[in-house]
């Protein structure tokens, strides 16, 4: 090998170890992807964002994709604008010109793209492959329900409750839960009321206990004092939702809406809401 290329090939020999060290710490941090996290990654990115969900070696393979990119632009860099001053002297003490040959970068460069499609389509094979394995999902009730906590008062106007998942997560799959809110309105179908307040849709993950707060609007709890009038207490209904992963928050209008695209209710749960109506105000206030 020309001393040329030695001397190059020391001056980065310090970024490549960097770059498989970064992909492995890369890596770890993907298990902390999860979540609100997650979800956001998957309708921000689209099919990359499902790509690194599901691929294990997705940060990997990235990593080996730019190394390679990394590496073909160096090569043309150095071709085009070789260095001008060389710490190699002749026997004169004249610096030794760092040029590349042009066959040497061209055999580089082709190497480089080569490598980065077999990389490609493997991983693009790899993906598709895991796609085409379906997996039957059971959703088996845990121990106690799928609602341990539901209807719990979050200041000002806002409600929680705690999912029990813990018989979802051995599947390891981006299963899509939504809770939705409604009052007792006896005047319309449970299943196509759309006066609803909904959550964000959120993605199973380590954690066995899914914590969800929901902010009720003025709208929402004007509705419920008018269907209950002169009642402190409002009865209130939470529905619990699963749904495919193509579905979107905007699509979902009323519970029925779940089955429609491809999902279901798990469980329905009433609750008391305590309110107080303002003879100051037309908006009912939480007591």
């Amino acid at each position: 090998m020309p001393k040329h290329l030695i001397e190059i090939a020391q001056e980065r020999k310090k970024v490549v170890p960097g770059a498989l060290v970064a992909s492995v710490l890369i890596d770890l941090l993907k298990d902390f992807l999860t979540g609100r996290l997650v979800e956001w990654g998957i309708e921000r990115l689209g099919w990359l964002g499902t790509f690194l969900l599901n691929n294990p070696f997705a940060f990997l393979t990235l990593t080996v994709l730019v190394i390679i990119v990394w590496f073909a632009f160096v090569l043309a860099r150095d071709y085009f604008k070789p260095a001008r001053h060389s710490p190699i002297l002749d026997v004169n003490e004249n610096p030794i010109p760092q040029e590349i040959s042009r066959k040497f970068m061209l055999i580089g460069i082709s190497f480089c793209v080569v490598v980065g499609i077999l990389v490609a389509y493997g991983s693009i094979r790899f993906h598709k492959a895991t796609e085409s394995r379906t997996t039957t999902i059971r959703f088996i009730s845990p121990d106690g329900g799928w609602l341990s906590e539901w209807g719990q008062e979050i200041p000002p106007l806002g409600v929680r409750s705690i999912v029990n998942v813990s018989t979802l997560i051995p599947y390891h799959k981006p299963i899509h839960l939504m809770l939705i809110y409604r009052t007792n309105d006896m005047s319309v179908d449970e299943q196509d009321d759309t006066n609803i307040v909904k959550s964000n849709i959120i993605s199973v993950a380590d954690d066995p206990r899914l914590v969800i707060d929901v902010q009720l609007t003025q709208d929402f709890l004007r509705h419920a004092a008018h269907q209950q009038p002169g009642q402190a207490i409002l009865p209130m209904k939470v529905a619990l939702v699963f749904l495919p992963s193509r579905v979107k928050q905007e699509e979902i209008c009323r519970i029925s809406d779940a089955k429609k695209l491809g999902g279901g209710a798990l469980v329905i749960n009433g609750f008391p809401l305590p309110i107080k109506v303002d003879a100051t105000k037309s908006s009912p206030q939480r007591l």
